[in-house]
């Protein structure tokens, strides 16, 4: 149902604004991110299978990038579009810029499905707004070309699901398109998106339960045909995207959906100061990364949702409207991977990044509550001018935040850690390691004009790649013992494997994310 109010206009010419905003920040800034530990791979991927494409088949060096061939590689092959095509200073300054307006859609998809979910333009504009300013999904967007793209397909997914939803029971050909499209481009990217599906029946039973709708046998056939075409086209579409898949369209798919989540890392994490190997993460990593690194003020709204639609089941039969099929859909979207991920004892690992995508429905829930607000203080000046300078100071603080961290948001840790000091030593901050760049940027300025050698502590790429766009005359090495300069992050605390001399930290709130050591 659409929800009209005064003023409606104006919160989506600010949701455009906002998009325009975005989209000026990333062309601005995309140029500033190092070279994740992830990139290299990833770029050579694509590459692989955009030449597996043009040779219709017969060039099958794709199959040499070892457990990568197990992804969908549409955003992989788009990005080697880019890389290839954008006419920009470097390769993966155009891949950053890729995915930057990558996250820039995931943020329209956040709006979009509080849109299809409420009616609201004004939640349409606090959810795009409120995932804007959550830091690990905006920070991670020019680096993490498997996590955000998914969670951005995993939004225009539910928003697709939910205009299917309003339709039935006969939704028409173009919703079912719609829907089979965007599942398929969510599968593409990752096989565990056929959740959708399992959303798809959810939908459809809590759909015909609450509204009370009765079918005759024709009409039962006929959704169930059209659910079933959504299915099948979305698969095709997986399908088409994945070359590893063509050898066996219907075996590896599902093999590899078995093994979903369990993916073997033997590298270990830093959970609660102890260094643990990510196979034997406990169940509370996740519920406990999504408490320390999402935006307070975003924590709250997301409580009082829950709250309000817990209280609307119990209030189902003297207030059936309060419980409708999209909040049901919605906090299913984002309960069910969390308590999936804890309770089957997936391999979890950097923090909250393999679960971005329930930052999709959580931001259109947060939308919706500070669009109630809005609607009870609505006749109350007073009150109303105390929200919105309130919810002014939230979003600023945050804004705040992450521009101190620039261009390292994704090390965003809320205030019930005590940031990002509270957050060191306790929890990964600088997995990534895209601050090689920024040291090794010092090191080209300081030693200009000079010949040595360097090595680094992980993925000699993001060191050998900023050296390389510096125009330093300098020779990396691979053995640290014959370098004149050693760059590391913190990760796994590499800054202290030597003893050399520390002549340069990147820090950010206090922290050091990275250092150069000279013999």
């Amino acid at each position: 149902m659409v929800r009209k109010f005064p003023g409606e206009g104006r919160w989506a010419a600010a949701t455009v604004m906002l998009i325009a905003v975005a989209c000026a920040l990333v062309l601005s800034t995309y140029d500033d991110y190092g070279v994740a530990f992830d990139e290299y791979a990833l770029a050579r991927y694509g590459d692989a299978v955009r030449k597996y494409f043009l040779s219709l088949g017969s060039d099958r060096s794709f199959l040499q990038e070892d457990n990568l061939v197990l992804y969908g590689a549409l955003i992989s092959l788009g990005g080697s579009f880019a890389r290839t095509h954008l006419p920009l200073s470097g390769e993966f300054e155009a891949l950053h810029l890729y995915g930057g307006l990558i996250g820039v859609l995931g943020i329209l998809c956040a709006g979009l499905l509080a849109w299809e979910a409420f009616g609201d333009r004004r939640a349409m504009f606090f959810a795009a707004l409120t995932l804007c300013l959550t830091c690990r999904y905006s920070g991670e967007s020019f680096n993490n070309l498997k996590d955000v793209p998914f969670a951005a397909a995993y939004g225009w997914a539910l928003a697709a699901l939910i205009r299917f939803m309003k339709t039935l029971p006969r939704p028409p050909w173009k919703d079912v398109l719609h829907l089979a499209a965007a599942s398929g481009v969510l599968l593409s990217i990752r096989v565990g998106g056929m959740v959708v599906w399992l959303y798809l029946l959810l939908g459809i039973c809590a759909c015909l339960v609450l509204h009370k709708v009765r079918l005759n046998s024709s009409e039962i056939a006929v959704l169930l045909l059209k659910a079933a075409l959504v299915c099948a086209g979305s698969y095709l579409l997986m399908v088409l995207f994945w070359p590893w898949a063509h050898a066996s369209p219907l075996g590896r798919p599902l093999a590899m959906l078995l093994e979903s989540g369990h993916f073997r890392w033997n590298g270990k994490v830093l959970f609660w100061g102890e260094r643990i190997f990510a196979v034997d993460v406990p169940w509370s990593y996740a519920l406990t990364w999504l408490l320390i690194g999402t935006p307070v003020l975003f924590l709250l709204l997301i409580f009082v949702s829950l709250i309000r639609f817990i209280h609307a089941a119990i209030r189902l039969r003297t207030a059936p409207s309060a419980f409708t099929p999209a909040t049901v859909l919605l906090h299913f979207a984002w309960l069910f991977p969390l308590i999936w991920a804890s309770v089957s004892a997936a391999v979890l690992y950097d923090g909250f990044r393999h679960l971005l995508f329930v930052y999709m429905p959580l931001a259109a829930l947060a939308g919706r509550e500070i669009s109630v607000l809005f609607e009870r203080f609505g006749t109350k000046r007073t009150a109303m001018r105390v929200l919105v300078i309130l919810l002014s100071i939230f979003y600023l603080r945050i804004a705040a935040y992450a521009w101190r961290l620039y261009p390292y948001q994704y090390v965003y840790f809320n205030d019930l850690i005590g940031g990002l000091a509270g957050a060191h030593g306790r929890f990964e901050t600088e997995y990534w390691g895209t601050s090689f760049k920024e040291a090794v940027l010092w090191l080209a300025k300081e030693q200009a004009d000079k010949r040595y050698r360097a090595a680094s502590s992980q993925h000699w790429f993001s060191t050998v790649y900023p050296l390389r766009q510096s125009g330093a005359q300098v020779e990396y090495v691979y053995d640290k013992e014959r370098a004149d300069y050693y760059l590391s992050t913190t990760r796994d605390n590499d800054h202290l494997a030597l003893d050399w001399p520390v002549v340069y930290e990147v820090r950010r709130d206090g922290v050091v994310l990275a250092v150069v050591q000279r013999r």
